[in-house]
């Protein structure tokens, strides 16, 4: 697997680094670092400031940045050969973003210092326009994770679940982990929950089919790697899942999301924004493109 990890600093560096020491050894990773001068310029810059001045912030960030990256490499447990760092300058998603078109990743891995508050994750944010934009799976690591133990799957029988699914069996992770394969089934009006509505049927009927769904899925999965488990539930499905994931003290929320074209790529679909902003674990994405 080819992963390409992108390093703001030295804190989301550690968060980040702590989940992929915890993953199978990559056949490639490569390390990437943005230099953003222009998030330090004004507009109206003061005469009295050297004209060279954020020329020669450009360079001390780029030093700053190689020898970050020299360092995360040096933490991870990974062969030296296998790891290779680049440092570029511009904005950091779209510079992320283009590397991921260039050197095409199986995996893109984010760490950020703003990833505990609630304005890192409004559209605009950083992490958020990288994991709606990008053409390939994304991480978001949002704390670090001492030992990668639960992993919940989000799965509805979609072709972004049955993506998400198939990404997560390629053998990810160092060690065999515990999966929660969940499946929501959107809550049903009130109206429909009336004496004589046939809701108990329908609730029978549903519990049943999505227990099938879970455990369809449940058997693909190499029993080597994964010991699994179901849940069907009901209710908001991004909500519940990252309510399940709090309350299961998830390491990590897998679910898939449609790649879109056009205006529509600024935007994850709704169960997906709705995991990456509320739970509280590390996010991997999964896109299936139109």
């Amino acid at each position: 697997m080819r992963i390409l990890f992108a390093v703001d600093d030295s804190t989301s560096a550690r968060v980040a680094a702590s989940v992929l020491s915890q993953f199978a050894p990559p056949d490639h990773l490569r390390l990437l670092h943005v230099v953003d001068v222009a998030r330090y310029q004004h507009p109206s810059m003061p005469p009295l400031i050297p004209p060279d001045y954020y020329v020669r912030m450009q360079d001390l960030l780029t030093k700053a940045g190689h020898l970050l990256l020299n360092e995360v490499k040096g933490a991870l447990p990974f062969e030296p050969r296998r790891v290779e760092t680049e440092v570029e300058v511009g904005r950091p998603a779209e510079t992320i973003l283009e590397a991921t078109a260039k050197h095409h990743p199986d995996l893109l891995v984010l760490g950020s210092r703003g990833l505990d508050t609630l304005q890192e994750w409004f559209v605009g944010g950083v992490s958020y326009k990288v994991a709606s934009q990008a053409s390939c799976p994304v991480l978001l690591v949002k704390r670090p994770i001492d030992k990668l133990r639960k992993v919940l799957l989000a799965y509805d029988g979609s072709d972004e679940a049955d993506r998400a699914a198939d990404f997560l069996g390629r053998g990810l992770f160092l060690d065999k982990v515990e999966l929660t394969i969940a499946t929501v089934w959107p809550e049903q009006p009130a109206a429909m929950r009336e004496p004589g509505s046939g809701a108990e049927r329908f609730m029978t009927i549903v519990k049943t089919a999505a227990a099938e769904l879970v455990e369809k899925v449940r058997r693909q999965l190499p029993p080597d790697r994964f010991t699994s488990t179901a849940e069907v539930l009901m209710g908001d499905p991004g909500k519940t899942l990252a309510r399940l994931a709090e309350e299961r003290k998830m390491d990590l929320v897998v679910v898939g999301s449609r790649g879109l074209a056009g205006l529509k790529r600024l935007f994850l679909g709704s169960v997906s924004h709705a995991v990456v902003h509320k739970a509280p674990s590390a996010v991997l994405v999964v896109k299936v493109r139109d």
